[in-house]
């Protein structure tokens, strides 16, 4: 959300910083400050300053002479994201069970909907895949692994806290299994 205090230049950080972070832009991806510029809408000062910002965070990296790229992903960055998720997931999910609102369960059934679709789910209806989310955003919101898992969305849906729970837990051991192998 842009507030009246937000500069031009944090707008432009905040926004690029979620295209990588959304994968929009991908690891290794070129950053053009002027395709940037028309793309975002403000000039070349504040794409500048985002850039510089998000090279201090090691999520682009800049190259004199050759130029400026989004920063690749270290295997063990991964693994230890991994971990974190590990120990979050389940708790997110608990909450997500415990204090829910129907404002909430309306966007959890959306976002299993559009998730289906991405998917090819055959009982996925046609609506969802003209959703009101950019590209980036579904794909970032809906990967199989997340939103995807039946038995995390019915637990979330009744309340049950301890369905989702078990079900992010289940899916991080068959993640390890996958990584160990």
């Amino acid at each position: 959300m842009i507030t009246a205090t937000e500069s031009l230049a944090d707008q432009a950080y905040r926004r690029v910083r979620r295209m990588i972070c959304t994968a929009e832009l991908e690891p290794g991806a070129v950053i053009s400050e002027s395709e940037l510029c028309e793309q975002l809408g403000v000039g070349r000062t504040p794409v500048r300053e985002a850039v510089r910002a998000l090279a201090a965070e090691h999520l682009i990296d800049v190259y004199p002479r050759r130029g400026m790229f989004v920063a690749g992903v270290d295997p063990r960055d991964l693994r230890s994201i991994s971990e974190v998720r590990e120990q979050l997931e389940p708790f997110a999910a608990r909450l997500a069970a415990t204090r829910r609102d129907e404002d909430d369960l309306a966007e959890i059934d959306d976002l299993h909907l559009v998730s289906r679709a991405h998917e090819g789910h055959p009982s996925a209806p046609s609506r969802t895949r003209a959703s009101r989310d950019p590209p980036g955003d579904q794909r970032r919101r809906c990967r199989a692994r997340g939103h995807g898992d039946e038995q995390a969305h019915r637990g979330i849906r009744s309340g049950d806290a301890p369905r989702p729970v078990a079900a992010e837990r289940r899916r991080h051991e068959k993640g390890k299994g996958k990584e160990d192998g």
